[in-house]
């Protein structure tokens, strides 16, 4: 029973992180789109740009959840990892804090404050060199 639990949890994972790297790289392209759209475009544009937004943050929270409870039951906890453990969960953190700052951001530039969209863009820029990082830096230590 539990290595199905935690198949399914490794699927929900992978999933995640399609979810998050899509979100977030489509988040990105519609953000660029609609600094130069005109507005008829931009109408339609608007609605992409929240959805892939919640994707992004969604992939991002479906990851956090799952490598949790994944360390809990597959590898017994914190105990015992190696130091590319250490280095995932820095970037981990840094690809959570990003999305976070990614998603505030959007908000904020969705309702009006300009000022936000360089915010917007460079998070999550960073989110996604992170994201990268991570994934690599996972295979090297869960493998």
């Amino acid at each position: 029973m539990l290595y199905t639990l935690l198949k399914i949890l490794l699927v929900i994972h992978l999933a995640g992180v399609i979810l998050g790297f899509i979100g977030g790289r489509v988040h990105g392209a519609l953000i660029s789109w609609l600094e130069t759209a005109p507005a008829d475009t931009a109408e339609i544009l608007w609605r992409y740009e929240k959805s892939a937004s919640y994707m992004a943050f969604l992939g991002t929270s479906l990851l956090i959840i799952t490598g949790i409870l994944m360390l809990v039951y597959k590898w017994g906890g914190l105990a015992g990892q190696d130091w590319l453990f250490w280095v995932k969960m820095v970037l981990v953190a840094a690809v959570g804090g990003a999305e976070i700052v990614r998603h505030i951001t959007a908000v904020k530039w969705r309702q009006g404050d300009q000022s936000m969209l360089a915010w917007t863009k460079n998070s999550g820029k960073f989110s996604g060199i992170a994201a990268v990082l991570t994934v690599i830096v996972g295979v090297f230590n869960f493998n």
